[in-house]
């Protein structure tokens, strides 16, 4: 059973971290993103020490104290990184470490009793079924299990109103999956403090349970995140300047401009010369042009940083019926989430036919961004998918929120697939621009 319990926890570690992995890289910069890829690291670490410590006995003392030590205090952070995830998704609270708000001091007081409960963990090493947790730190752990899963509970359900359907339903995989971890972590820690009273043939199945809930919650989470069933946060983050010149476009904030061509050519070009570029209104001309926003040393003038008409460059969300990769390499995009419109399931890809969580996605982002752009091509295709009626009144929630957000919105359109009085009803209340007929740069002023 112990080389049973040792495959299986080495087996979890892998879609653990990968889970982890797979939440930044579909939400890079996200607080909840970075805090479940570090939950999962914590758990693989708690995983080895579990095992470690089971296997050896009171000869080996000091090794066992140490490694008890680690297992809880890895444990208790796991479960403390989880809870606040829960409290970051699906709908963002903020949270704030120097100087800490309330979530923040929540927090760092939560990883200050886990280290501390860590300290004075201990073995039990006259147990009829080996070496274990001792009563004490039983009680410990329980508390841990039954905080942790009273904390997302209610703060995922307190989130549901305000949350995206795509974020609920991200929501609902994570909920359930830590509730999973949390039944058998409950019957773990009861039997240390009950004194292993089972049958001698049963003496690692509560162990051993709750190793295959852990792995069998890390296999549902690593297969949602890569399929697009689930995310861990949706966060804007602005490429990096491409140089220092002006964008050649003037975009408004909280306008919408519907490009007519038989290509997105012309619509792709804006979002690139906005995305990367300066921007076309700013006003410090003279101040030498930033190559790395991530600088922290130079002391060189940096317009972007020391910009005070905008809280950052502008983040940019495509969405297109083109193969994303192809669009990164085309514009050099780096860090702009792509959401490609086709019924192939992949990392970066969306259904047409499930127009509620595209307009949630979107939404999402106009609300979070703080000068964002985003691009919608292949509205030919969702109408395909879906029926021209649906798709205008979508569009329609899309111009609304993005004047409500300071969002600038690019629709691509081809005018050949429309009839007349479609047509007219897709120009309305947005500005329409026909790059074949005006001069670069001139299409955008006003």
């Amino acid at each position: 059973m112990l080389d049973a319990t040792w495959i299986l926890s080495f087996i979890a570690g892998v879609p653990l971290v990968s889970a982890g992995i797979l939440a930044v890289k579909r939400a890079p910069g996200s607080t909840a993103a970075y805090s479940f890829l570090m939950a999962m690291v914590m758990t693989v670490v708690a995983l080895m020490a579990g095992h470690g410590f089971e296997v050896l006995d009171r000869s080996q003392t000091d090794l066992s104290n140490a490694l008890v030590k680690i297992y809880v205090a890895a444990l208790l952070l796991s479960l403390t990184l989880l809870w606040l995830v829960a409290l970051e998704y699906p709908f963002e609270r903020e949270f704030r470490l120097r100087p800490p708000n309330v979530l923040g001091a929540g927090f760092v007081l939560a990883v200050i009793s886990s280290i501390v409960a860590g300290s004075f963990a201990q073995p039990d090493f006259d147990s009829p079924v080996g070496t274990v947790l001792s009563r004490f730190t039983g009680i410990v752990v329980l508390i841990g299990f039954v905080t942790m899963f009273t904390i997302v509970t209610s703060g995922t359900l307190a989130s549901r109103s305000k949350a995206t359907e795509y974020a609920r339903h991200s929501s609902i995989i994570y909920m359930v999956g830590l509730w999973m971890v949390a039944v058998c972590g409950s019957i773990y820690s009861v039997d240390m403090i009950t004194g292993h009273k089972h049958d001698p043939s049963l003496e690692d199945l509560p162990s051993l349970s709750l190793i295959v809930s852990i792995l069998f919650v890390s296999l549902l989470y690593a297969l949602s995140l890569a399929r697009g069933k689930m995310s861990i946060g949706v966060t804007p983050v602005p490429e990096r300047l491409a140089s220092g010149s002006k964008a050649r476009h003037m975009l408004l904030l909280r306008r919408t401009y519907l490009v007519e061509e038989p290509k997105p050519d012309f619509a792709f070009t804006l979002f690139a010369d906005t995305i990367r570029g300066r921007c076309f209104d700013c006003e410090d001309d003279e101040s030498f042009s930033c190559e790395s926003l991530g600088c922290s040393t130079c002391g060189l003038p940096c317009p972007c940083k020391t910009c005070k008409k905008y809280k950052s460059r502008a983040q940019g969300l495509i969405v297109t019926r083109q193969f994303p990769k192809d669009i990164r390499k085309k514009y050099s995009l780096h860090t702009t989430p792509i959401l490609w419109l086709t019924t192939v399931v992949g990392d970066e890809s969306i259904d047409p036919a499930k127009l509620g969580i595209l307009t949630d996605y979107i939404l999402k982002f106009m609300e979070k961004s703080e000068n964002g752009i985003v691009l919608v091509d292949g509205i030919e295709y969702l109408i395909t998918s879906n029926d021209f009626h649906r798709i205008l009144r979508a569009i329609d929630t899309w111009t609304e929120t993005a004047m409500a957000s300071a969002t600038r919105l690019i629709l691509s359109i081809d005018p050949r697939a429309y009839d007349g009085k479609d047509l007219a009803k897709l120009e309305g209340n947005r500005e329409t621009m026909r790059p074949n007929a005006t001069r670069s740069g001139s299409a955008m002023k006003e």
